[in-house]
């Protein structure tokens, strides 16, 4: 599966931000693709993953623990090249959905 996404990814990626990264599978695959000055921002609500992500050793991570839909009105200023979310939208209400894809958009 993440193969499958990042090639449908336009190339160079300098700027990414990735919804509900987890264990950092995708995250360590998106920046093997990141451009060197790049920035993939990462946020994770549950602080387990947080604190596996922190052990990514790479200077173009930023990690942002919370939920999405709180954080996104500090995200306003960043321009990304790709968002990817792996959040599991069956936990959000669909108001929380849509905030979620119009805040993105």
């Amino acid at each position: 599966m993440v193969k499958r996404v990042l090639e449908r990814l336009a190339k160079p990626l300098h700027s990414v931000i990735e919804y509900g990264a987890g264990d950092g599978v995708v995250t360590k695959a998106l920046l093997q693709k990141l451009a060197p000055g790049g920035k993939l921002l990462a946020i994770e609500s549950n602080a387990q993953f947080v604190q596996t992500l922190r052990q990514i050793n790479d200077d173009r991570l930023e990690i942002l623990h919370g939920k999405v839909e709180d954080l996104l009105p500090d995200l306003t200023s960043f321009q990304a090249d790709a968002v990817i979310s792996s959040i599991p939208c069956f936990f959000l209400t669909p108001e929380d959905r849509l905030a979620i894809a119009a805040h993105t958009y």
